[in-house]
């Protein structure tokens, strides 16, 4: 399935996104000592989790205990998220997304009928096979050296949304037009920038009408169970055109840069510990999926794609009532609550610095928590787990030599990353 174009009123926008791109990669120092500082902020986490566990600085307060955590996560009418702004600002008639939604009757009826769409049912064949059957083409294609982000852990979401979305997506900045809109919409502790900001309204150009086209393509065709899009557009979904492609624009969004940085997290961690690393290629090796993901995603709990998920506390609320530490919020604050700050807590996780590939999943909450826990985690656990596989299988995984074994970064998220392997 092939991009279907840009017609002529877009070409400045796209050589404007060209040249803004260009300014988002060239980041600030602020943003490059925050990568710095969010690379290993344990030593930071422990201690606010010992002297100042409800920190508060300014409008922001850091919630940094397991259970803390887990009840701002837990209360969410108290605790709503920040991002319905920013998702109505990307969307073409100011229409929210799931992630950015109270729970209220449109959230239960879109949640209930998308959850219908994606089936469990689906991940054997098209997420975990395909995932397994496409990444197997391009390691073996690259013969021993590959950029594996651009070249694989962005590239097989990135078909994923064409073959089992309905998306087409081989216009050569696709990949980028996701990460910006994502990094734009959710809330960070810098403010946005304008060339970010810029980027995000302009890609927003190309995927709302893109999607509107599939969707109306769709709905030309003749019934269609296969892709994602085709099932939405059956009356039985009960959405309208603007609730679908609000719905498919923000999995998007959560899909593909979610999984680009978790993937560029564990990717990092395996090349910086050995040990690790040897325990993954050892579980591919052994063809043993179950203990591949299980490694994978321990590693993630040490290596997590950001501290924390932000909340708002729009009246005064009391957190940790009951207990020998009550710790008033005031309404106006925004909290963030210290995920792996939690997934590291020894007061409820067994052995914390220990890497453990057996340790429960809710020793880490590093899908979230509550009514926003992630509606994609088997899907993104199986596309990554099988995207990795070839190359661990492989054995002898390393850093390409100089700067090209270096991220190169898109904002937050990893853009290139060049290592080698046994061909």
């Amino acid at each position: 399935m092939m991009y279907d174009g840009a017609n002529q009123a877009d070409v400045p926008q796209l050589l404007d996104f060209t040249q803004l791109a260009a300014r988002i990669r060239k980041r600030s120092l602020p943003e490059k000592l925050l990568t710095m500082l969010f690379d290993n902020p344990n030593w930071i986490a422990k201690f606010l989790r010992h002297v100042f566990p409800v920190a508060r600085l300014g409008k922001l307060v850091l919630v940094s205990r397991y259970d803390d955590v887990m009840e701002v996560l837990d209360r969410d009418r108290d605790f709503p998220v920040p991002y319905a702004e920013k998702f109505k600002e990307l969307d073409a008639d100011g229409v929210n997304f799931l992630l950015g939604m109270e729970r209220d009757d449109d959230y239960q009826r879109i949640h209930r009928q998308t959850m219908k769409i994606f089936r469990l049912d689906d991940i054997p064949e098209k997420i975990t096979g395909y995932s397994a059957k496409r990444a197997e083409e391009l390691v073996k294609a690259a013969d021993g050296e590959i950029d594996c982000m651009a070249g694989l852990l962005t590239r097989v979401p990135v078909d994923i949304i064409r073959e089992y979305f309905g998306i087409p997506t081989d216009h050569p900045d696709f990949a980028l037009w996701l990460l910006a809109m994502n990094n734009y919409s959710i809330p960070h502790l810098l403010p946005s920038s304008p060339a970010l900001k810029q980027a995000a309204l302009t890609a927003k150009a190309f995927v709302g009408p893109l999607v509107d086209r599939t969707i109306a393509r769709a709905r030309a065709a003749k019934p269609d169970n296969e892709t994602i899009v085709g099932r939405f557009v059956q009356p039985r979904s009960g959405l309208n055109d603007r609730e679908i492609r609000a719905t498919l624009v923000g999995i998007m969004l959560g899909f593909l840069p979610t999984n680009n940085r978790a993937s560029g997290q564990i990717m990092e961690w395996l090349l910086r510990k050995p040990d690790v690393l040897a325990a993954a290629e050892q579980a591919a090796q052994s063809d043993d999926d179950a203990l591949l993901a299980r490694v994978l995603l321990e590693a993630l709990r040490f290596h997590p794609i950001n501290p924390g998920l932000f909340r708002d506390c729009h009246t005064d609320t009391v957190i940790a009532a009951g207990t020998s530490r009550p710790a008033r919020i005031r309404g106006g604050k925004r909290v963030w609550a210290l995920t792996q700050s939690a997934a590291f807590d020894p007061r409820r996780v067994p052995r914390p610095d220990t890497f453990d590939p057996s340790r429960s999943a809710a020793d880490t909450m590093r899908f979230g928590w509550g009514q926003h826990w992630c509606i994609g985690a088997h899907i993104a656990v199986a596309q990554i787990t099988q995207t990795f596989k070839p190359l661990l299988r492989r054995g002898r995984l390393r850093r390409a030599p100089g700067s090209r074994g270096q991220p190169a970064y898109f904002g937050p998220f990893y853009e290139h990353l060049f290592v080698t392997y046994r061909p």
